[in-house]
């Protein structure tokens, strides 16, 4: 069942990236990098639109990851709890608002996911990875945060300096205090995973984005 759910993860994250992923390097090659921060062009795309709505449902069933923590016996952190839960509230709450700082989340966790679950999947089928590579994932979910946090940060700017950006002021704060909490805790789990700990130790189960 580990197997099963961790591929249908990986296969829907990948789809999702495929799908997303265009639309967005088109608007930054074509309009700027300014243009993927301020500017909700993907609405007007019905193929698009459709990815980063089933994105924010995923969020729902992947809380399915916790119960197979659970029931292996696993421990449960903090982190895995506290980020699962904000962002399916933050991805629900925001995303009536069509923000165009979506563009970067979405896009990103995708991306990030696509290669977190193929790990999974490979570790729930018994092969014996480098525990490097579990700390380059791990690596790239910090990357994320911080991204995530410098995009909401520069859209909150520009919406308390009246300048143009499809995103509401209350969604910009929101998206720049949740990434900030989500940087902190991420870096404070690599920090304790991998760099307290030598690399030849057995590999740790990546935190579940």
């Amino acid at each position: 069942m580990l197997i099963l759910w961790n591929t249908i993860l990986a296969v829907f994250s990948i789809i999702g990236f495929t799908r997303c992923a265009p639309q967005f390097w088109h608007l930054y090659r074509t309009k700027g990098f300014m243009a993927t921060i301020c500017q909700s062009d993907y609405y007007r795309d019905i193929r698009v639109l459709l990815w980063y709505y089933l994105f924010v449902w995923s969020k729902v069933p992947e809380l399915i990851d916790t119960m197979f923590i659970v029931l292996r016996g696993s421990k449960l952190i903090n982190l895995h709890w506290i980020h699962h839960c904000l962002t399916l509230v933050y991805s629900w709450y925001s995303i009536g608002d069509q923000p165009a700082t979506t563009q970067w989340m979405i896009t990103m966790n995708y991306g990030v996911h696509s290669l977190m679950y193929t790990y999974y999947v490979c570790m729930a089928c018994g092969w014996r990875l480098s525990r490097r590579l579990s700390a380059c994932i791990t690596s790239l979910q910090v990357v994320q945060m911080m991204a995530g946090f410098y995009i909401n940060y520069v859209a909150m700017n520009r919406k308390l300096n009246g300048q143009p950006c499809d995103v509401s002021l209350h969604v910009a704060k929101t998206g720049v205090t949740l990434y900030a909490l989500f940087m902190v805790l991420f870096m404070n789990f690599f920090v304790k995973s991998y760099l307290l700990k030598p690399l030849s130790v057995k590999p740790t189960r990546v935190k579940r984005d």
